[in-house]
């Protein structure tokens, strides 16, 4: 019974990896598609919100790896494990390189908030920069997607312009309350996950 339950799960996260591709399709050919108009404001918040979607389809991904095991044996593939470790740093570099851009171009607009939500970037980049190379992974993670968190819910309630007649606010707002929630959700998954292989925590443990 306990061989047959565990081949059921492996044979469940067997299908993680087709989902993931199948989802992440539509959102690569979106992004493709933007370059053109690489440059441009509205295109800038767009490819943020795809490549954020991106980004947590890589987690997920390799969150399906970690536990792929020998059929029948119960042992660690550690043919996957490099995989797991590449796919993980991926989805850092890719998460928080497009929140970064993100914020850029929510800067370069003309915002009542500018300043606040300047001087929040400014007190998360270095812990931006701590998950990206990943030093104290797990923590850091927490807290900033606490933070992020904090802003999706004070600093862009998109909700409030729609109301108001301010579409034009209402769709920059909504763009950046998604991509911080996809920062959230992902950030949850590394904290969950680690680093992997490629982080300077991996590093200081040999």
């Amino acid at each position: 019974a306990v061989v047959s339950t565990q081949s059921t799960g492996v044979g469940r996260r067997r299908l993680v990896i087709p989902a993931t591709v199948v989802l992440g399709v539509p959102s690569l050919v979106a992004v493709l598609m933007h370059i053109p108009t690489v440059f441009e404001i509205r295109t800038i918040f767009s490819m943020s919100m795809f490549m954020s979607q991106i980004g947590c389809l890589l987690l997920v991904a390799a969150e399906s790896l970690e536990e792929k095991e020998v059929a029948g044996l119960g042992l660690p593939s550690l043919g996957f494990d490099k995989k797991m470790d590449i796919l993980q740093l991926l989805s850092r570099i890719n998460i928080l390189l497009v929140m970064a851009v993100a914020y850029y171009a929510y800067l370069l607009t003309e915002q009542y908030k500018k300043t606040i939500i300047a001087v929040m970037c400014a007190m998360m980049l270095p812990l931006v920069i701590c998950v990206m190379v990943g030093y104290k992974t797990k923590p850091v993670s927490v807290v900033l997607s606490v933070l992020l968190m904090l802003l999706a819910l004070f600093a862009f309630p998109f909700y409030l312009h729609l109301a108001e007649g301010a579409y034009f606010m209402f769709w920059i707002h909504s763009m950046m309350f998604g991509v911080n929630i996809s920062g959230v959700g992902s950030l949850i998954y590394i904290s969950i996950l680690g680093a992997g292989s490629y982080s300077v925590d991996h590093m200081k443990r040999l």
